[in-house]
């Protein structure tokens, strides 16, 4: 770059350096952590607990779990998915569990019940609210109250998995270790939750 800087002072040649770093910067930089940033910001959009610690399980039997969203960004929220996982992690091959070993039967949202269902196919369910309700929004900090009926045909240990779409309309999920058992006094465990960004 020597034809660039030639008879040029050390004074200007530092101030050409600074201005094409800052161009640089601002054009490629600075969009790109900025998103970086609010993608890490989005895939903590949503938070699932489970509420019972400790409830009888018989298999066949259909059982009542009581469960929490809690939104930490505000977000439109038109539908999501309920459904059981073997793993947190891995591809959706690995994570698939089948109907006939745990399936949920039905979603409701107390006290108003006017979320509806359909079957995802997997044992799960596909939630959403009738068109004349929607869009629901949510904000920050506030909570959203599901009960769950399961069906757990065997005794079964892996994870409740909720996937919804934050602000920028990307998939996120949040997850819950959960544990079914056929032994009297057996724990649904409410365990460590998480959310994850798949």
């Amino acid at each position: 770059m020597d034809w660039y800087f030639h008879g040029a002072a050390p004074v200007e040649v530092t101030l050409s350096l600074l201005i094409t770093l800052l161009i640089v910067y601002e054009i490629w930089f600075d969009p790109m952590v900025k998103a970086w940033s609010r993608r890490r910001l989005l895939a903590k959009t949503f938070e699932l607990r489970i509420l019972d610690h400790q409830r009888t399980v018989a298999k066949e039997e259909r059982q009542t779990l009581n469960i929490v969203i809690v939104f930490h960004n505000a977000v439109q929220v038109n539908a999501f998915n309920l459904r059981f996982i073997s793993v947190q992690d891995g591809d959706a091959s690995s994570r698939r569990i089948s109907p006939a070993i745990i399936e949920i039967e039905s979603v409701d949202d107390p006290p108003l019940s006017l979320l509806r269902s359909r079957r995802d196919g997997e044992g799960g369910l596909h939630c959403f609210w009738e068109p004349h309700i929607q869009p629901k929004f949510f904000y920050a900090s506030q909570e959203l109250n599901l009960v769950v009926v399961l069906v757990a045909h065997r005794p079964w240990s892996g994870y409740l998995s909720f996937k919804g779409y934050d602000a920028d309309g990307e998939r996120q999920f949040a997850r819950h270790s959960l544990c079914v058992t056929s032994e009297p006094y057996a724990a649904l465990d409410a365990g460590s939750a998480s959310s994850t960004m798949s």
